[in-house]
C-alpha cells in the first residue's frame, strides 16, 4: 500500500494522529478539524484496513451500477479505477496527453452515474489507472473527494463511517 500514500502532508499527519478518533477536513475553509460538526447531510459505511502502520479508508462505491472499493485519497481531484477492474464499464473513444513532460495517453470511461451510499452524486467520468505494482486487488481505484464536489468530509472511526456534505 505504500503506492497509495499519496495524501497530503497535513492530512496524512492527521490520519496518524486521529487514528481512532474523529476529524474531519474543511475544503473551503482549507482546515482539518478535531470535533465533529454535527450537520453533514451524507454517510457512508467504509473499512479502515492498515498497512505499513497507516490507516487507508476504503469507500464503496457504485459507478454505472457496478460496485467497486476506492481508497480515499483526501488530496486528489479525480475519480481513477484500475485497469483489469473495469468491468462492464464502457471505456470513452477519448484520450488524451497526461501531461507535458510524458507521453503517456490517459484513457477515460464513459461518463455513469455515481452512487455513494444511496445518495446518488452526479454522471462522473473516471480515469483508467495502471494499477501499483504489488497493490492489493480487492482496491479498484482512488476517489478524490473534490471530484464529487465535496466540501467537508468527516471521518467516524468509531462507527466506521465517512460523512460529508457537497455543493
Amino acid at each position: 500500500m505504500g503506492h497509495f500514500a499519496d495524501l497530503d502532508n497535513g492530512v496524512w499527519a492527521s490520519y496518524r494522529f486521529f487514528a481512532g478518533s474523529g476529524f474531519g477536513i474543511d475544503y473551503k475553509r482549507a482546515r482539518i478539524t478535531r470535533e465533529p460538526s454535527g450537520t453533514m447531510r451524507h454517510v457512508v459505511p467504509i473499512e479502515i484496513r492498515t498497512a505499513a502502520g497507516a490507516p487507508y479508508w476504503v469507500v464503496p462505491i457504485s459507478l454505472g451500477g457496478h460496485l467497486l472499493h476506492v481508497l480515499l485519497d483526501t488530496g486528489a481531484n479525480h475519480l481513477g479505477i484500475f485497469e483489469g477492474h473495469v468491468a462492464g464499464l464502457t471505456l470513452d473513444a477519448t484520450t488524451f496527453q497526461a501531461n507535458l513532460i510524458s507521453d503517456a495517453n490517459l484513457k477515460m470511461l464513459r461518463p455513469a452515474l455515481l452512487f455513494m451510499g444511496d445518495t446518488a452524486l452526479k454522471r462522473q467520468t473516471a480515469t483508467l489507472l495502471r494499477e501499483p505494482p504489488g497493490g492489493p486487488r480487492e482496491i479498484d481505484g482512488v476517489l478524490g473527494p473534490a471530484a464529487l464536489k465535496i466540501t467537508r468530509i468527516e471521518f467516524d472511526w468509531e462507527h466506521h463511517c465517512l460523512r460529508w456534505n457537497a455543493e
